[in-house]
C-alpha cells in the first residue's frame, strides 16, 4: 500500500512499483491524500506488478484499505462505533471472503440472522457500513456493483420506552456483581449513552467534585454531569484495572489476556444476568438512559435541565418522557378507583 510523509512544508507519497520504490512531492495534505487513494486503489485492482489481482480482494483487505483512507476524518464516536460494527459482526461474517464471491443472497441471510439477535436499528447501522463499504469497493472497480445495493433495511417498529423506578435501580445495584455494579450506577444515575460508557477514563471523573466529564457526546459536544452521593461511593470502590485508563475494562480472565485493560464492548449478558438477579425483567443497556431521564422527571427536576443533563437536543423528546410519567401517575390514581369499587 501507499503511505503519506511530511517532509518540510510538502507531503510525499510512497509506494512499490515494477518492484521498485517509487515517491512522488506534493504541495498539499489534501492532494497527497488523494494520490494515495489512487494509487492503492490501482493497488487493490491489481494494476501494479505484484500486487494482488482485482479477483483475489477479500472484503477483510477492503475494510483495512478504507480504515487508513477514511477513519481518521471521522468523529471519535462514529469511529468507535464503526469498528466495533467491524470487529465484532461485519469482518467475522464476511472477512475472508473474496469481493466477487460476495453476493446479495449472503449479505441477506446474515441480515436475516442479525435480526433475530438484536433490535433492528442496530442491524441497520449495520447494513449502512456495509453499503458504504462496497459502494466505496465499485467505486474503485474491485466490483462492477455492490451486492449491497438492493438489500433494504429492517423494519423497524416503534420500541415501547422501559425504564426502572428508583427502587429498581437500588434492587439490581445491590444485585450486580464486581464492574457491572459501577456500570448499572453510571448508567441509571447519569445517563450515559453505551459508547460514552465504555469510553468512560478515569480522568474523566472527579469524585471529589462529584462530577463526571463526557469528552464527546453524539452531536460532538462535551459535558460535565453531576453525580449523587451514592455513585460516588459505588465508584471509590469499583475495581481498578492497574495500567489500564478505562473505568469498564477487560479482566486477565475475560476472553484471554490479550482483552487485559481493553474497553468494553459488549456486556449485555452480563447486564440481564444482574436484572434477572434483582428479580427484574430483561432490558435494553440503552434503557438505564431511560431510566435517568424519567426518575429525574418523576423527582420534579424542570424540563429545560433534564434536556441539558440528558443531551436532548430538542425538547420535545424530553417531553415524550414527561408524558410517559403522566400516564404512570393517572395509572395509579386509576388504581386507586378500582380498589374503592371492589372493596
Amino acid at each position: 500500500m501507499a503511505s503519506l510523509r511530511k517532509k518540510g512544508d510538502a507531503y510525499y507519497v510512497r509506494w512499490r512499483e515494477h518492484g521498485r520504490q517509487r515517491e512522488k512531492k506534493v504541495g498539499a495534505k489534501r492532494l497527497a491524500e488523494k494520490l494515495r487513494t489512487e494509487i492503492e486503489a490501482r493497488v487493490l485492482r491489481g494494476e501494479l506488478v505484484g500486487a494482488t489481482g482485482g479477483q483475489k480482494i477479500t472484503f477483510a483487505q477492503l475494510v483495512e484499505t478504507w480504515r487508513e483512507d477514511h477513519a481518521h476524518n471521522l468523529a471519535v464516536t462514529t469511529r468507535a462505533r464503526y469498528e466495533d460494527i467491524l470487529e465484532n459482526h461485519l469482518l467475522p461474517a464476511f472477512g475472508e471472503t473474496l469481493l466477487p464471491h460476495l453476493l446479495t443472497k449472503d449479505i441477506e441471510a446474515w441480515k436475516k440472522a442479525r435480526a433475530q439477535a438484536v433490535r433492528p436499528s442496530t442491524v441497520n447501522s449495520e447494513i449502512i457500513l456495509l453499503k458504504s463499504l462496497l459502494n466505496r469497493a465499485a467505486e474503485w472497480n474491485l466490483l462492477q456493483k455492490s451486492p449491497a445495493k438492493n438489500v433494504s433495511k429492517v423494519r423497524n417498529q416503534a420500541q415501547p420506552y422501559r425504564f426502572l423506578t428508583l427502587a429498581q435501580v437500588h434492587a439490581v445495584l445491590n444485585a450486580a456483581q464486581g464492574q457491572m455494579r459501577g456500570y448499572i450506577a453510571v448508567g441509571c444515575y447519569c445517563g450515559l449513552r453505551k459508547s460514552e460508557l465504555h469510553r468512560l477514563k478515569w480522568s474523566d471523573i472527579d469524585l471529589d467534585l462529584a462530577e463526571l466529564r463526557v469528552r464527546e457526546r453524539k452531536g460532538g459536544r462535551g459535558a460535565i454531569i453531576p453525580m449523587n452521593d451514592h455513585l460516588v461511593q459505588i465508584l471509590r470502590a469499583h475495581p481498578r484495572h492497574i495500567r489500564s485508563p478505562f473505568v469498564f475494562h477487560g479482566a486477565k480472565g475475560d476472553r484471554g489476556l490479550a482483552n487485559s485493560g481493553r474497553p468494553w464492548t459488549d456486556r449485555r449478558a452480563a447486564f440481564e444476568k444482574a436484572l434477572a438477579a434483582a428479580g427484574l425483567p430483561n432490558m435494553r443497556i440503552h434503557d438505564m438512559r431511560h431510566t435517568y431521564v424519567t426518575c429525574l422527571i418523576r423527582a420534579g427536576t424542570d424540563l429545560r435541565v433534564v434536556q441539558d443533563l440528558a443531551d436532548h437536543k430538542d425538547i420535545r423528546t424530553t417531553m415524550r418522557y414527561a408524558h410517559l410519567v403522566d400516564e404512570d401517575r393517572r395509572e395509579g390514581v386509576q388504581r386507586l378507583s378500582d380498589r374503592s369499587s371492589s372493596g
